[in-house]
């Protein structure tokens, strides 16, 4: 799934459920598990995930194009999702950032930004750990 068919989904056919068991559903979300991603593959989300999640659907999606626009969305409460190819190394360098480094689909949730310094930096979670990525 790309970001924007992700966005699209949380936006217009579902929306987002917390990270707990939903016996109700017959679904376990309280710890990651890639097989349920490739369980639901091409016949998609059901019909009753979906309905549960709409009850926490996404109002507003924005494209963000630059740090600003990051930045900004960031101050203003919204959250910021990264989908990338572009890895990065897991040492950091002498200021605190993880230089690009390799290539892998993934997905990240950009959290804070701190441009005070004299590159601006993100607070990147993703799903394995949290990394200050320069930009």
């Amino acid at each position: 799934m790309s970001c924007s068919e992700a966005a699209a989904f949380v936006h217009k056919q579902g929306g987002y459920l917390l990270r707990q068991e939903y016996p109700s559903l017959g679904v376990d979300l309280s710890k990651y598990d890639a097989r349920i991603g490739t369980k639901w593959g091409k016949p998609g989300v059901p019909y009753k995930i979906k309905e549960a999640a709409r009850k926490n659907q996404v109002k507003t999606i924005s494209l963000v194009s630059n740090i600003e626009e990051a930045r900004d969305a960031i101050a203003n409460g919204y959250a910021i999702a990264v989908c990338s190819n572009q890895g990065f190394s897991n040492k950091r360098d002498d200021e605190g950032f993880a230089k690009p480094k390799g290539s892998w689909s993934h997905g990240m949730a950009w959290v804070a930004c701190d441009d005070s310094y004299k590159r601006p930096g993100f607070l990147i979670c993703n799903s394995w750990e949290i990394w200050n990525a320069g930009a």
